[in-house]
């Protein structure tokens, strides 16, 4: 008699098991923005999300990011960076920051998040004939 009650009950503990899974694949995307829409129409303190590369460091927490419609400077507090992941030109990344339009010439993003979306195998076609516009070197 006990055996019939206490079955039931062990094969709902069984079945009503938390699962636990994990899913790989796409997933919902934020509105990603392209450099030249900032560069075109900034907006202080609007909140950005761009795709492409960081291609050099200009100053400690200065550097110069990449999409396929041009360059801006970006501003990159160290705590910003994935932990143990590092980032090259060739990384693709995503960053999430606000504009700033106050104290420079050139609008520049302040940076709060990077996420890597992959390493990649070559640079994205650049816009200008050179490695950077003279325009934006700082």
């Amino acid at each position: 008699m006990r055996t019939m009650i206490l079955m039931p009950i062990i094969i709902m503990l069984i079945v009503a098991q938390p699962s636990v899974a994990q899913f790989i694949g796409p997933s919902f995307e934020s509105d990603i923005i392209m450099v030249k829409a900032i560069l075109d129409k900034p907006i202080q303190g609007m909140a950005v999300t761009l795709r492409g590369q960081i291609l050099h460091k200009t100053t400690r927490d200065k550097y110069t990011f990449a999409d396929k419609t041009g360059f801006i400077k970006v501003n990159i507090d160290s705590r910003a960076f994935p932990h143990n992941q590092p980032i090259t030109p060739e990384t693709l990344i995503e960053i999430t920051g606000k504009v700033n339009t106050e104290g420079a010439p050139l609008p520049e993003i302040d940076v709060q998040r990077i996420v890597i979306v992959s390493p990649i195998t070559k640079e994205p076609e650049r816009k200008s004939g050179g490695f950077l516009p003279n325009e934006y070197v700082y």
